[in-house]
């Protein structure tokens, strides 16, 4: 019995009803970089956000996500890094950088609802990596090829916005090397119990070549949030 049917009888009835229906918005974010060069400013980013939520200071993790994104956005769309000084002042241009637009599942739309109603605290709070290739679609229930996955409260962060909210890893050296392909955000670390919240599939010269030892992934997402009005 899945883990939605537990909570309702007729959440899988829910969940079909929901195959062919759009979800809420959400981009990502995939960066590579080389270990040796930008290995311990990428330590000083997550623990930041470490920093800020242990010390409940959500006001300064919202501003160092803002940054974050707008530095990424500006090397997407200009080429050239916009880095407000405000948190902090380190200049990370990676050496490859793909902007995707990601798909929000029928299960990911679900759990954003049950949450909202206060039948749910699962959240999709870890983020996987994986080498599938096939097309996206709101049925899919998990990715294509996964290889891993990482929480976002240990590994990354989790910053909500007003109705924005951003979460993401980083992927470090020691993560198998692969052509990486696809992205997905999960509510836990059980590949068969958890669910898939939405998934990245990048385009094929977006592909990111990791080698383990090497390089490290970071990956930003940003959602858009079920509106109360």
């Amino acid at each position: 019995m899945s883990y939605l049917t537990r909570l309702h009888p007729d959440m899988d009835v829910l969940r079909k009803a929901l195959l062919n229906t759009e979800g809420r918005r959400g981009t990502g974010y995939s960066c590579t970089y080389d270990q040796k060069e930008h290995g311990a400013h990428l330590s000083y980013i997550n623990g930041l956000f470490q920093t800020f939520r242990q010390n409940r200071r959500l006001d300064l993790a919202i501003d160092l996500g803002r940054e974050l994104t707008k530095f990424q956005e500006g090397l997407w769309n200009d080429h050239i890094p916009k880095w407000d000084a405000k948190v902090f002042t380190n200049n990370l241009v990676p050496d490859k950088i793909q902007k995707t637009e990601n798909i929000q599942t029928a299960d990911g739309i679900i759990i954003q609802n049950l949450i909202l109603a206060g039948y749910s605290s699962k959240y999709v709070n870890w983020i996987a990596i994986g080498i599938g290739t096939d097309d996206p679609s709101p049925g899919q229930t998990q990715l294509s090829n996964e290889v891993t996955r990482l929480p976002c409260l240990k590994d990354g962060w989790m910053v909500p916005a007003a109705d924005i909210l951003q979460t993401g890893v980083i992927f470090g050296a020691g993560t198998p090397t692969n052509k990486y392909s696809e992205f997905g955000g999960v509510t836990g670390g059980d590949v068969l119990e958890d669910f898939l919240g939405w998934r990245v599939l990048m385009p094929v010269e977006g592909y990111i070549d990791h080698r383990i030892g090497e390089t490290i992934i970071l990956f930003n997402h940003i959602q858009e949030t079920v509106s109360l009005s």
